[in-house]
């Protein structure tokens, strides 16, 4: 009897499903709004500050997004990897552009985009947004 107890208990606890990386990024990409923080021409540009709570990406559990600052509404992929997200810029799906995640958490999001030939720029973001230009 209690051998079948401790049978039945070991196999009744469920283990813990872990995400993969793409699951754990998409999970943190539709936690909510993502405040812009700075953005940045690189390698040299000027780091721009000047946001509010109107400029901000809002990544929904359905692959689209809604972006209000540059680029417009339009959908996106994590990568398998959930080393990046292929967003598609512009109304309608428009053109592919690979945003390569720097750092993802709960409360900070960076990514760069390159824009080709030698062109490209990083994107900072928070859950709070800022209050204006400084």
């Amino acid at each position: 009897m209690l051998f079948i107890g401790a049978a039945t208990v070991i196999t009744s606890c469920k283990k813990e499903d872990k995400l993969t990386e793409k699951q754990r990024v998409f999970q943190l990409l539709t936690s909510g709004k993502w405040y812009y923080q700075t953005y940045q021409n690189l390698p040299h540009g000027a780091i721009s500050r000047c946001f509010d709570s109107t400029d901000y990406f809002h990544f929904h559990t359905d692959s689209t997004f809604t972006e209000t600052w540059d680029f417009g509404n339009s959908t996106y992929t994590v990568a398998e990897d959930g080393k990046s997200i292929i967003l598609n810029l512009g109304e309608g799906g428009g053109k592919p552009y690979s945003a390569v995640l720097v750092t993802i958490t709960n409360n900070s999001l960076k990514f760069t985009i390159n824009w080709g030939k030698g062109d490209s720029s990083e994107y900072s973001f928070a859950k709070t947004a800022l209050d204006g230009c400084p």
